[in-house]
């Protein structure tokens, strides 16, 4: 049995002495605990439980039992990864927090106490909760089970967005594949926000001769659903349970039955040839603003053709671009994204994207979302698609040969290749296909570095190089057949590590390393330190 801590002790005595009056205790402060204490399900009476700088796995189910607890707060817990449904939809909670805790991502704080919000706000049933907490945290599985096609359908009027988005997602498999009648005098009403704007939606209905109506009528032919009916779900379902030629979709199923029928221009030409989408595509792709809403507007009109995907999901992430855009892009990529390619960027870049994440992170992505998308996209193309912004290219290095080639003669400047920052483990071989190559950058940039342990045999190569910045890696030495780089003119080689105990001398190869490169050294401090403040530099050669 683990010793208990005089801290940890205090907290069991304060604990001890609430439990002792189980009704009138309402507040209630624990820390240094290693286990959650499940006798605080006892005190009734309890409004306010804090517990912070533990450690413990779950918060047990049993506390939903409390009747009156509004505010929950968990923060510093160490391995922390379960806080049940059933907790979250405790009708009395009001607040929940968890800095610094373990708890996997799905859990956001903001978008949970959102969500608490609006509970209160309209005095959700437990059931109801338990369905949005679900959707909220991603559980498909449980969500389906507690969700039917009315529950679903009020689920998207919740005040969070991402419970309305799964909620429409489940509708869509719920919903099956239906075939509405829309032709010739057919009316169609949409209740809710669709991603489509009203004047293109108009615009494809007239041309089948049906038209959008406000209210279920003798003519119509559907009920789309979409996200916040404000109340209007519910008793246009019953509506239509009455009469059988009334089919009920959701947005994909309207644009997949519009597009069997008359696809959009865009669409259509890309099933001839592929003109269309490389245009697209160099559009999307292009630095202009001008050339990227060109895109958009033609999209608008004319469909996302298969073969654009990636662009336009790196338009959305584009936070230097206008946000009147990026929402337009938003709205077509969930109008026209397969099923997969939607759910693995809600999985795989839930409030993150690419252009926010170190090298490592961007590698991990793309090739999780390049799995997660089950083919809607290329990984290799995203991934070449992010080098102008310095991202993606150590994918294309794993991949290797002739990606790997093209990613290095992009990132080329002149006569320059600048990998700092790019929190490499080891080098591509083809760098020594670079002939031009006379400044090699491997240092590091803004809080990200490289962690080359040792010189590449593929630097020792390039016999033109004259400048070298191998600055911030895990060196421990230079090898001297570095000498053999006779152009070499400069070089940077700060922070070499290596293991010095304290008040110790370093390796006479390290000290004869540091002092060769970097006459700056002063001792055994500046070389287990790495000398903090000092400036990047190139180093003149002696």
């Amino acid at each position: 049995m683990a010793k208990v801590t005089k801290a940890e002790q205090k907290a069991l005595d304060t604990l001890r002495r609430a439990l002792a009056k189980p009704k009138t205790v309402k507040e209630l402060e624990l820390s240094s605990l290693t286990k959650f204490p499940i006798e605080v399900a006892r005190l009734t009476s309890l409004e306010s439980l804090d517990i912070h700088l533990s450690a413990f796995r779950a918060v047990p189910k049993e506390i939903a039992a409390l009747p009156k607890l509004a505010k929950l707060e968990l923060n510093w817990i160490q391995g922390f990864n379960e806080l049940p449904d059933e907790v979250l939809a405790m009708p009395s909670l009001r607040e929940v927090c968890f800095y610094e805790s373990d708890l996997p991502k799905t859990y956001q704080q903001a978008q949970i106490n959102a969500l608490l919000k609006g509970f209160a706000k309209t005095n959700a049933s437990p059931e109801t909760r338990l369905l949005h907490v679900a959707l909220l945290l991603g559980n498909e599985e449980r969500a389906s089970k507690l969700g039917t096609i009315a529950s679903l359908a009020n689920a998207l009027d919740s005040n969070v967005a991402v419970v309305r988005a799964a909620a429409l997602g489940l509708l869509a498999k719920k919903l099956g594949t239906p075939k509405p009648k829309i032709g010739k005098d057919s009316e169609i009403v949409v209740v809710g926000k669709l991603a489509m704007e009203t004047d293109v939606l108009a615009e494809r209905l007239e041309k089948l001769g049906a038209k959008l109506a406000k209210k279920i009528g003798p003519k119509t032919a559907a009920i789309v659903l979409g996200e916040q009916p404000k109340g209007k779900a519910l008793p246009l379902l019953e509506e239509a349970k009455k009469r059988k030629d009334i089919t009920v979709l959701v947005e994909e199923h309207l644009r997949m039955t519009l597009d069997a029928k008359d696809a959009p221009f865009l669409v259509a030409e890309a099933k001839k040839d592929g003109a269309s989408v490389a245009r697209i595509g160099e559009l999307l792709a292009s630095s202009d603003s001008g050339s990227r809403k060109l895109a958009v507007e033609m999209m608008k009109k004319g469909g996302v053709p298969n073969g654009v995907f990636e662009e336009l999901l790196l338009l959305t992430m584009d936070t230097e671009e206008d946000k009147k855009l990026r929402d337009s892009a938003k709205k077509l990529l969930e109008q026209y994204a397969p099923h997969a390619l939607k759910d693995g960027v809600k999985k795989v870049l839930a409030r993150t994207s690419f252009y926010a994440s170190g090298e490592t992170k961007v590698c991990e992505r793309i090739q999780a979302l390049g799995t997660a998308a089950k083919g809607a996209i290329d990984p290799i193309k995203l991934a070449k698609l992010l080098l102008p912004a310095r991202r993606g290219f150590s994918f294309l290095f794993a991949v290797g040969g002739e990606h790997a080639r093209a990613a290095l003669e992009a990132l080329m400047k002149g006569d320059t290749l600048d990998l700092s920052g790019g929190e490499l483990d080891e080098l591509p071989a083809a760098i020594a296909e670079l002939p031009g190559l006379r400044k090699l950058l491997l240092g590091f940039e803004g809080n990200s570095r490289n962690h080359l342990r040792t010189i590449p045999d593929v630097i020792l190569g390039l016999d033109k190089l004259e400048e070298l910045d191998i600055s911030e890696n895990r060196l421990s030495s230079i090898p001297d057949k570095i000498e053999k780089l006779s152009s070499l003119r400069a070089r940077c080689v700060r922070q070499l590590h290596s293991q010095v105990p304290d008040g110790g001398v370093p390796s006479a190869e390290a000290r004869e390393a540091r002092s060769l490169h970097d006459p700056l050294w002063r001792g055994p401090r500046d070389l287990a330190e790495g000398a903090p403040g000092r400036d990047r530099r190139a180093l003149r050669a002696p």
